[in-house]
């Protein structure tokens, strides 16, 4: 499921710095140049649990924020974690994966109040769910899987003025209520549906939720009369694993990607205001990227997911039972999975981010590094070795 990439040895180069954008960084963290110079310059080997024991090698990288490379990587690896979870539930379900979402923008004026709000993008991420729930749950009845993330910059034009917006997925299978009921043992019976916005419903839908997204605005951040249209707007996805992946992707990327575009691709110098680059560079406390809501939240979707999902979390194994019926566990009886649950808890999730599995095919186990030893770009080439990892 991860999208690892494998170099040759004479495919793999030196990370350098771009100036440009070391110039921004010295805006308001000079002290933090040098550390993203050396990201990458050292490589550590490692060798699989296989029987092919394959020996690779990956960088190390520095683990900074406002480094490209690895604020990239990061990306990448949230993604496949999420795309994991999502690809194992439409597979039990038998049906092909698909998502559906809203934008929810507000005028400039707003979005300045939003970032100078410590709390302001936590309050407009929870206040667009609200708002979607409201119109789209038909008075509560149905429970999303929703992904919402918060983001205070545009994607075009990063160092132009705050643009404080909202996106929304959803997967179109959502939890019918109707048919839900709560058993001695627990969840019993579930029902999830199809359910989503649909094109022909658009505009009445967007116009409901740009009514309450503008109420709940206003009621904390006053009435300003020369405020534009709001602007709430519907999008769907094409149905394949493909594009739920990019936007998902789309959703994680930090602002470290736009503004080293920007930078990277003007033709002539990019001119920005230093205490806008620190605020856009460096998230406030509450300024959390992605959370989840329904029942995708962490604390309750493997309730959920675990009366589709029929497959041991450690060894793959089928044998978790469908809704209504007896037992739990692995059908495999030498495997330690004793508590039946379909997807791991947040702790082994937590640890999958940083696991790297052999990308040999046929292989796919751990591996194990050596952090005691660190080679060179010279001498990864000179042993002729691969390196992975992303990008």
């Amino acid at each position: 499921m991860k999208t690892l990439v494998v170099h040759r040895s004479d495919e793999v180069r030196e990370r350098t710095l771009d100036s440009r954008y070391q110039k921004v960084v010295e805006m308001f963290a000079p002290e933090r140049v040098e550390v993203l110079k050396a990201c990458g310059k050292d490589f550590v080997s490692g060798h699989c649990l296989g029987e092919g024991s394959h020996r690779w090698f990956k960088r190390i990288g520095c683990k900074d924020k406002l480094c490209r490379w690895c604020s990239e990587g990061y990306t990448e690896k949230l993604t496949d974690c999420e795309m994991e979870f999502i690809s194992q539930f439409y597979e039990a379900l038998g049906e092909s994966m698909n998502w559906w979402g809203w934008e929810f923008t507000m005028p400039k004026r707003y979005s300045r109040k939003v970032v100078d709000d410590p709390e302001g993008m936590k309050f407009i991420r929870d206040l667009a769910v609200h708002c979607m729930n409201e119109v789209m749950s038909d008075g509560g009845r149905y429970l999303f899987y929703i992904r919402a993330v918060a983001q205070w910059w545009s994607s075009s034009n990063p160092f132009g003025a705050p643009h404080a917006h909202v996106h929304i997925r959803c997967l179109d299978r959502a939890v019918d209520k109707k048919d839900f009921v709560e058993g001695v043992d627990g969840l019993k019976t579930v029902l999830f549906v199809k359910r989503g916005g649909y094109r022909r419903d658009v505009e009445t839908l967007s116009e409901a939720m740009s009514r309450l997204w503008k109420a709940g605005i206003e009621a904390r951040y006053g009435v300003l009369t020369t405020a534009a249209r709001w602007n709430v707007h519907y999008e769907y996805g094409k149905g394949n694993y493909n594009d739920m992946r990019h936007t998902m992707s789309y959703l994680h990327r930090s602002p470290v990607k736009d503004v080293y575009r920007l930078v990277t691709s003007a033709i002539s110098p990019v001119e920005a205001d230093p205490v806008w680059v620190k605020r856009l560079l460096t998230p406030a406390k509450y300024d959390k990227l992605v959370q989840n809501y329904g029942w995708g939240a962490p604390c309750v979707r493997n309730r959920y997911a675990k009366l589709v999902m029929r497959r041991c979390w450690k060894c793959r194994h089928p044998g978790h039972p469908r809704a209504g019926e007896s037992g739990k566990g692995c059908s495999d009886s030498g495997c330690l999975c004793e508590d039946g649950r379909p997807f791991p808890p947040r702790a082994v999730v937590a640890n999958r981010l940083r696991e790297v599995l052999c990308p040999e095919k046929g292989c796919g186990c751990s591996i194990v590094w050596d952090w005691e030893n660190k080679f060179s770009i010279e001498a990864v080439r000179s042993v002729k070795g691969r390196v992975i990892g992303y990008g």
